[in-house]
């Protein structure tokens, strides 16, 4: 039995609840990196997860997930 892929190789699979979701947290990865300007490749991936987590409400490991195999897709 083959695992349901992710993004980075078939957006059909996912759900459009879950694209959108996935969506808004690369949106607030997005800005919050324009934030830290010149200070994000300093920052710990552990503090960005931690206020992405705080911004949008989904679980830190949830986005690891989504910032490490998904893309941004277009709805």
């Amino acid at each position: 039995m083959q695992k349901k892929s992710l993004c980075k190789r078939n957006c059909r699979a996912r759900q459009l609840g879950t694209i959108l979701r996935d969506n808004r947290v690369h949106a607030a990865y997005e800005k919050l990196l324009e934030e830290l300007g010149s200070w994000a490749p300093a920052t710990s991936r552990v503090a960005i997860y931690e206020e992405l987590e705080r911004r949008t409400g989904v679980p830190w490991k949830t986005i690891q997930n989504i910032l490490n195999h998904t893309r941004w897709t277009e709805v």
